[in-house]
């Protein structure tokens, strides 16, 4: 009797690991979807109007900036999704001790990858008006704007630990959630201060704000949801 009382108590667990994973699956993959759907609607709707109030030469002069900019994203080399990967394995099997200094490990190696950026960044301000061909009124904005999205990629590497962490917990939905509200809040100031006659300097300077704002909610998020405190290692 109190062999097949084990056995059902253990298919019972079965199950419930079961939906409970299901369920985790299923709440990742709506909430993916609504993140990219709303930034798709936003995109669709605010770019015209981005490029109406800004006209075709600073619209122009901001595309190519985030273009060039983008590359600075080739940085990372791998590191966040490392981070899901042993965040999901090590957590997993509860080898706290292992998570706790490969977590440390990546927020060094992100640490010399911040400032390299904010370097590379630097220069490329100083160079972006002999690599490219830009209205006389423009080129001081442009050196701006450059410095300003090199300090938003920059702090963006930092945070990538903690979404790797939210990611590698299954916590893409909250992940979602806070991508969700600040797309909206960040369409929402774009409108508000373009139709005031801002221009790109301000247009990048809400970007770096929103994008700040979101990373900290998600490095409380992921302090909450990790199964121990993050304690940092000098080695």
């Amino acid at each position: 009797m109190c062999t097949f009382c084990w056995e059902d108590h253990l298919n019972k667990f079965r199950k419930a690991y079961i939906m409970s994973y299901l369920k985790s699956i299923l709440r990742n993959i709506i909430s993916n979807w609504a993140n990219l759907i709303v930034t798709l609607i936003i995109s669709f709707l605010l770019a015209p109007f981005v490029l109406h109030k800004l006209g075709n030469s600073y619209y122009g002069t901001y595309a190519l900036i985030s273009q060039v900019t983008g590359y600075l994203w080739l940085l990372d080399f791998g590191v966040r999704e490392s981070v899901i990967k042993y965040v999901a394995e090590y957590s997993e099997k509860k080898e706290f001790q292992f998570l706790n200094e490969l977590l440390s490990a990546s927020l060094r190696i992100y640490f010399i990858i911040c400032v390299l950026c904010i370097f590379a960044s630097i220069i490329l301000s100083l160079l972006f008006p002999t690599l490219f061909t830009l209205p006389k009124e423009a080129v001081f904005t442009a050196r701006i704007v450059v410095i300003i999205i090199g300090l938003d990629i920059s702090q963006g590497f930092f945070f990538n630990v903690y979404s790797g962490i939210l990611m590698g917990l299954q916590r893409y939905d909250y992940f979602s959630k806070v991508s969700i509200m600040f797309s909206i809040i960040r369409a929402f100031l774009t409108v508000i201060f373009l139709s005031n006659g801002y221009g790109i300097i301000t247009l990048s300077l809400i970007q770096l704000s929103v994008n700040s704002s979101t990373n900290i909610l998600i490095l409380i998020a992921a302090n909450r949801a990790l199964p121990f405190r993050l304690k940092l290692k000098k080695n």
